[in-house]
Formats: C-alpha cells, structure tokens, sequence
C-alpha cells in the first residue's frame, strides 16, 4: 500500500470519528433542548429507508432545516450551500447515496407544498444567528443564504415554510433592501390603495348633503368715502348699525378735530427756520 492510500484512509477515520462525534453531540443537544424535532424524527422512521446497493448505502430520510433524518435516528450532514440554492423546507423527502469513497450525494424526493411570507431579518441577541420574523412568528434560516444574498439586520425577506405544518426553519427566497419593490407584493399594496381610493369615491358620491331652507341674514350696509369734512380722517365708515365688529374710526373730540393715528404729526421747531437741517450751518 502507497503512503497515498494510507493518508486517504487515515482521512477517512478521521471524517468517518468526527460525524459521530457530531451525531452524539447533536443527540444530548436535543434532549437539553426539549421536544424540538421529535416529531420529524418520528415521522423519519416511518417514512425513511436504508438499503444498500452497487452504487453504495442508499438512505431516504426528512430534511429537518440543517441535515437529513433518517430512519436509524441519525442526522446526515447536508451541505448549506446545496440547501440553499435547492431552497429545501422542514420535512422535504431527500435520498442519500453514500459512495464507495465515502462522498455523500443528494437527490430531492417528496417535496412538500409551500406557502411564501414576507419578514424582516434579525439577529438572535443570544445565538448571533439570523432569524425571519413574519406573521408573529419567528424563523431560523441558513447563515449560507443570508451571506449569499448579503443580508444585514432590518431588510425585507422573502421566505417558504411548509403549506399547514408547523416549521422551525424556513428557506430563504430572496432578500430586499429598504425601499426595494418586492414583487407581488408591491403590486397588491398599490391594488388595495386603488380599490380603497374607489370606494371612498363611490360612497363621497353617494352621500348628498341637504339643501338648507334657512334665509340668510342679510348684512348692514356699510359705506366708505375717502375724506371727510375735517380732511383729517383717511377712512371713516357710515354704519347703519352698531353691532359691526372691526376697526371703527375714533370720535371727534372737544376741539373739533379728530384724535386719529392718521393724523399728521406737528413738525418740531429746531430753530433753523428755512435752512436745511440736514446740512451744515455756514459759518
């Protein structure tokens, strides 16, 4: 045996240690964390298969949102990019072809229907893992989505979920900037700002206010001349009645004339007579 062989066998070790390691770390995960994924493993079980063949060991199993289940109860690592691109929901049915090298192929099967939400991307405070909040609920989603769509905390995410199952994980769609158009959406929103604006035309038009038979009260007469007999008022109104509101021009005093802001000021004497009292006095 070349020394070639020999590293590509003790890599194999090495891979073959480590996923168990990973299976068993993932089991006492679970069990800490409650019932989360028992009933997809259950339903793994029933469901799955496990043959082998000349291609290699053949494993039909459900996509939990990370890995596939299979029917041994174990998790086989799927690949995030693969994932990704493939847009893979909680429950989807994958075969497993283990090769004779050990590489591991995926193939779909039994995909489930799926309903598609808008939500906004977050981060989880305590897992710095990305999240999808839509309709109240909060979904975990693949960092290898988020990065490839160049996601950051606060944009528009569109994601699919299993049509009438309950989900943890949902698979990403697409991502949206702020002030980005998210087709369909968009479209509906402006659809219902339409039907919203016709409606409240229809029944504006529909609405007839009543015809008022009141008489209208008709207004003192009010005369205006310019100058008076004194010459000193610039505006003085002749009303026919004393219940006008606005100005009013003051009344005449004693002295016969009239104590009016109008009227001119007296001019001072400054004792220059008919010099100019902007200029200099010539000496």
């Amino acid at each position: 045996m070349s020394n070639q062989d020999k590293k590509i066998l003790e890599l194999k070790s090495l891979v073959e240690g480590a996923e168990l390691s990973l299976q068993q770390a993932r089991k006492i995960l679970d069990n800490l964390s409650g019932e989360e994924g028992a009933n997809l493993a259950g339903e793994a079980k029933r469901v799955g298969s496990q043959t082998a063949s000349a291609e290699g060991q053949i494993i039909e199993g459900l996509f939990d949102g990370q890995n596939m289940l299979g029917p041994d109860g174990k998790r086989y690592s799927v690949p995030a990019n693969y994932a990704s691109k493939s847009k893979l929901v909680e429950g989807d049915g994958l075969k497993l072809t283990i090769m004779p090298d050990g590489s591991f192929v995926y193939k779909q099967i039994n995909l489930l229907e799926r309903d598609r939400l808008v939500g906004v991307l977050t981060i989880d405070e305590k897992t710095d893992e990305y999240r999808v909040v839509a309709e109240g609920k909060s979904f975990k989603v693949l960092t290898a989505s988020i990065t490839y769509y160049k996601g950051e905390s606060g944009d528009r995410v569109t994601i699919l979920v299993p049509k009438g199952r309950e989900t943890t994980w949902a698979a990403v769609e697409n991502v949206f900037k702020a002030g980005d158009e998210i087709p369909g959406v968009s479209d509906g929103l402006k659809a219902e700002k339409s039907v919203a604006a016709e409606t409240a035309k229809s029944i504006f038009d529909e609405v007839k206010l009543p015809e008022s038979t009141a008489p209208v009260p008709e207004l003192p007469e009010v005369q205006k001349s310019v100058g008076g007999a004194d010459g000193n008022s610039f505006l003085r109104e002749e009303r026919g009645s004393d219940d006008l509101y606005g100005p009013s021009i003051p009344a005449p005093q004693a002295g016969g004339g009239t104590d009016s802001f109008l009227s001119p000021e007296p001019t001072p004497n400054d004792g220059l007579g008919d010099r100019d009292n902007q200029g200099l006095e010539e000496i």
